[in-house]
């Protein structure tokens, strides 16, 4: 069965993308008057079963793909979901077959001419290349990082495509699954897998700057590398990625709910939605807004989603009967107790349908009734034997249980079900109260909050929980609690989406934190909290961080200021470090010194683990604390390596495990790093009082580096990277080809590397010392259009570019450009 999780529910609702939206704005495709192309080749591996056999933990890696243990080649089929017609999907193909999605990377524009949506593609893939690049899977070519010499998965040629690919059939959109996404949170493990480059579907969800003035369209400049708008819903919040070359760049951010389709994407671990036109944003106004309380799911939608045990709503279905006794597992329509056979005997379950007529139990859900609650006393046959036939609206997660589609996670609450005919007392829960101001006399609710994340104000909430970004972001709602550093609070005590929660952050070493936190005060879950902070994203949604005051239950600590860490002290100067306390409370001051232990190594791969011990699996970071000691680490200050520089290979734990438990004074930017205070570009260090000497930052000039007065190359080799963000103006000389880092610079025309330039004052310069290494972000616009593999013509010419001064190939360079002109 095609896409079995979703595809009841696609069908209900009309929502096939592939059918309805894509094809309405490429009618052009849909009437081809060719012969039809049949393949040689056929599929011989699924595509979620060829992810599985390939994949690997690594964000970054690369395989060529062998022939199979039979000599055989690998081959997958499946149909094309993305265009890059109006310049969104770049470089890119995305193919969907019955278990997933297999992005293709291919060098070459205007794919959609020749690989229409809904073409199914056969692809042979021995020979090619696989892995994830920055976490994302995918085939194509090979790419060879020219600092560390590391392989990852990345464009293939057209011609090498050509020679692997065949079209079978003519396109049929109409074949393309539309996934629903309900609970973005869960999607975890070989789901991973599964999800990655499919076609999805958000209903009835708003972009959070809509209302903003200042940011209120799709991308923020023409021609940049993209941007980021955020969508948040019921199923939580995800970006949508759009690139300064689409023909929509500029579109208006809707005011008003609306439904979202595009390509899912994993970027570095992160989810990201790239629209795949203008059309994707639908029914503004107007949401599909399915599951909801007042317009629930039917029967046939809610067993569409039982296998993806990952849904959750309400479902409005007919009690057609319970399980016969004595039943553990249901095989037969013989195992249901029907409707008609009463007296009813088994109280604990009921089984509903979309229609009071169904006796077939492979179309029914059925309920589990906890026991001693009022969908108990309410709702079960043994006592009710008159609610057979009524109508039950209930809500929970969509599951199995006892070998049919079940109905999970229903506590049995009188708010959490109605039943036709019967006024359930309790059953209707209070709505929160009246909007507030934000004054501490009448705080904003969360609801508020949320839609008005900005400034200072006191907000009043239930505290609901508490989230464990160490487990997999998993909201702990009951005790044991185990994480002190913040609190979820929400309008009602029974509300279980994150979307309409607000994090708080509890500051380290405050009297709030001391109060609040559930770790220490399990019984604070419940209460109703008041707090005042600053209205921000926190935990990737609008939160509420650095609070200021707080009432539980109407007392609290009034006025608490927040005071910095304990135990704070030092200068910043080598003489005098700060401590790390003090370094925390530092961060965004610009370059000092801080001392403090290495206790480990935060390993972002393996779900942001902090190594303490060896062996040690990651050389780009230490962590800093007052104490060898220290397990939390929100007392620590992660501290950046640079790769290629000689303090990376002094100081980290990989290829030095004895530096665990040294004293480590270090100089560098304190900005946020690992979503905490933080040094990054480290400039000098010492292990414990030997190291590399002062090797002071020079602060760049008073007036230069704006794009009205860029920088020269020879002002950016005077200032010793400073770490700031600057425009810098020079020739393009030519690029840097050296392996694992090494600076060997190539000024002819030809044999050029693609992922950086080299520029100079003078266009005929060969002296190495007075080049300027650029780095070109592989994916990004400004590599597409200044790299002199695909542009040999750029050579010679001048630009104006903006980047971060930091080092590169272990000399004064600019890295992660945001913006280039060329002159």
């Amino acid at each position: 069965m095609k896409s079995n999780i979703f595809k009841s529910f696609v069908a209900a609702v009309a929502v096939v993308f592939g059918a309805a939206a894509l094809t309405g704005c490429q009618d052009h495709f849909d009437d081809w008057d060719l012969a039809s192309p049949v393949a040689e080749n056929k599929a011989n591996i699924s595509i979620l079963d060829f992810k599985k056999e390939f994949w690997q933990e690594s964000d970054n890696y690369c395989i060529q793909i062998p022939a199979r243990p039979d000599g055989s080649h690998y081959i997958i089929s499946g149909r094309v979901v993305s265009s890059d017609e109006q310049s969104n999907v770049f470089k890119s193909l995305y193919i969907q077959d019955e278990t997933g999605v297999m992005p293709l990377s291919i060098n070459q524009y205007s794919l959609y001419v020749n690989n229409r949506i809904g073409q199914e593609i056969v692809i042979d893939l021995t020979g090619l290349y696989c892995g994830r690049y920055a976490a994302q899977f995918q085939v194509g070519g090979i790419s060879y990082d020219d600092k560390t010499g590391d392989a990852s998965t990345y464009f293939m040629a057209p011609e090498i495509y050509a020679m692997h690919r065949e079209y079978n059939g003519n396109p049929e959109p109409e074949k393309i699954d539309t996934l629903l996404v309900e609970d973005l949170s869960s999607i975890s493990g070989d789901d991973i897998l599964k999800w990655q480059g499919q076609l999805v579907r958000f209903n009835n969800v708003t972009f959070d700057n809509a209302n903003n003035p200042d940011n209120n369209q799709l991308c923020n400049e023409y021609h940049s590398s993209g941007y980021s708008q955020k969508i948040t819903g019921s199923f939580g919040s995800v970006d949508i990625r759009t690139s300064g070359y689409s023909t929509f760049w500029n579109m208006k951010l809707p005011t008003k709910a609306c439904d979202v389709v595009g390509i899912l994407a994993s970027y570095n671990s992160n989810w990201q939605v790239t629209l795949i036109d203008a059309n994707g944003i639908m029914n503004v106004g107007d949401p599909t807004a399915w599951g909801i309380k007042t317009k629930p799911y039917t029967v046939e939608q809610a067993l569409g989603f039982a296998d993806a045990d990952n849904v959750t709503g309400w479902v409005k279905g007919y009690i057609v009967g319970t399980i016969q006794p004595e039943i553990t597992t249901v095989s037969s329509n013989a195992d249901i107790q029907w409707a008609g056979t009463e007296p009813f005997i088994i109280d604990s379950y009921v089984v509903i349908a979309q229609t009071p007529e169904v006796r077939d139990y492979t179309q029914c859900l059925l309920v589990p009734l906890a026991s001693g609650s009022p969908l108990y006393s309410y709702v079960n046959l043994a006592d009710h034997a008159e609610n057979a036939g009524r109508w039950l609206n209930i809500r929970g997660r969509f599951s199995r249980d006892m070998g049919m589609a079940a109905l999970a996670g229903n506590d049995g609450a009188a708010t959490s079900f109605q039943l036709e005919g019967v006024d359930v007392p309790g059953s209707e829960e209070p709505e929160p109260g009246d909007d507030g101001d934000g004054s501490e006399e009448n705080p904003y609710t969360v609801a508020q909050a949320i839609a008005n994340n900005s400034g200072t104000a006191w907000v009043k909430g239930i505290i609901v929980g508490c989230m464990n970004s160490n487990n997999n972001y998993t909201l702990e709602v009951t005790a044991p609690f185990t994480v002190a550093s913040n609190v979820y609070i929400a309008d009602k005590a029974t509300e279980t989406n994150t979307a309409k929660m607000l994090p708080i952050q509890l500051v380290a070493g405050t009297d709030i934190r001391s109060a609040v936190n559930l770790v220490d005060n399990p019984g604070n879950a419940g209460k109703t909290l008041s707090i005042q902070g600053s209205l921000e994203r926190y935990f990737q949604q609008p939160g509420l961080k650095s609070p200021t005051a707080y009432k539980l239950d109407g007392q609290g600590g009034g006025d608490t200021p927040v005071t910095p860490p304990a135990g704070g002290s030092g200068t910043g100067t080598e003489a005098d470090p700060y401590d790390v306390a003090a370094a925390i409370a530092k961060v965004g001051t610009g370059a000092a010194w801080v001392k403090g232990y290495i206790v480990g190594c935060m390993n972002s791969n393996n779900n942001y683990t902090l190594e303490v011990t060896a062996p040690f699996t990651v050389a780009s970071n230490v962590y800093l604390a007052a104490s060898a000691t220290e397990t939390n680490t929100a007392n620590m200050l992660p501290v950046q390596l640079v790769a290629g520089t000689d303090i990376r290979s002094a100081v980290n734990l990989v290829d030095n495990p004895g530096n665990a438990g040294k004293v480590l004074t270090i100089q560098g930017s304190l900005e946020k790093y690992f979503q905490q205070p933080g040094l990054k570009s480290p400039t000098a260090y010492k292990l414990d009082g030997q190291g590399s000497g002062d090797t002071p930052v020079t602060p760049p000039a008073a007036d230069g580096g704006t794009e009205d007065k860029p920088y020269s190359v020879a002002d950016v080799l005077g200032l010793n990277n400073p770490g700031t963000t600057s425009w810098v103006e020079g020739y393009i000389i030519g690029s840097s080809n050296g392996a694992n880092g090494a600076f060997v610079p190539n000024l002819a025309a030809t044999g050029n590397a693609g992922s950086n330039i080299l520029l100079a004052v003078d266009p005929a310069e060969t002296d190495p010392a007075k080049m300027l290494p650029v780095q070109l972000v592989a994916g990004t616009d400004i590599r597409q259009q200044l790299n002199l593999i695909d542009n040999p013509d750029n050579l010679g010419k001048k630009v104006k570019i903006e980047g971060k001064l930091e080092k590169y190939f272990a000399r004064p360079g600019l890295k992660s450009p945001s913006a280039f002109q060329l002159l």
